[in-house]
């Protein structure tokens, strides 16, 4: 069975389309591997990435804080 923190590709196999959907992947890899371990993400207290190219910044800060939904209206609560 292959350890699910070496899989960077989707599960049919395929690359990811670009760095947004691999970040993604990384994050949902760390969620599965804490899950075997019996603790969430939620139990993360400090994580530290180095990410060598600075245009994949905007994007991994997308990944991990995705914005709040809109409220009708347009206006954020």
């Amino acid at each position: 069975m292959e350890h699910s923190l070496s899989r960077r590709s989707r599960a049919d196999g395929t690359p990811p389309e670009d760095f947004a959907e691999e970040a993604r992947q990384a994050w949902r890899n760390a969620q599965d591997a804490l899950k075997q371990a019996g603790v969430a993400m939620t139990d993360i207290v400090s994580v530290r990435t180095w990410l060598t190219d600075t245009s994949t910044v905007r994007s991994y800060v997308d990944v991990r804080n995705p914005k709040p939904p809109e409220t009708p209206g347009g206006s954020e609560q």
